[in-house]
């Protein structure tokens, strides 16, 4: 069964669903448009963890555009959005 995960960082929003009980399930990603599009990832790429596949989707945006995601503002403001929905020790 598809599950699918979506928060908001910086006022874009940032999704992905697949089903993570399925290693090879295509992950798919909420584009800017807020449509579904497939991606390159399958759940196994993430251990079956819905919270790293999207924090990685979030991280690899922050990249793009020019930022480094593992600077302490930005990791703490990709935390704080994620905890919108992910509850500490349900990671």
């Amino acid at each position: 069964m598809k599950e699918e995960y979506v928060v908001k960082y910086y006022g874009d929003r940032y999704g992905v669903r697949g089903d993570f009980s399925q290693a090879s399930d295509n992950i798919e990603i909420l584009d800017a448009d807020e449509n579904w599009t497939s991606s390159q990832y399958q759940v196994a790429d993430f251990r079956h963890n819905a919270y790293n596949a999207l924090r990685a989707q979030i991280e690899e945006s922050v990249s793009f555009g020019g930022d480094d995601p593992e600077l302490p503002g930005n990791a703490a403001e990709i935390d704080e959005a994620m905890n919108q929905i992910f509850a500490e020790g349900k990671k």
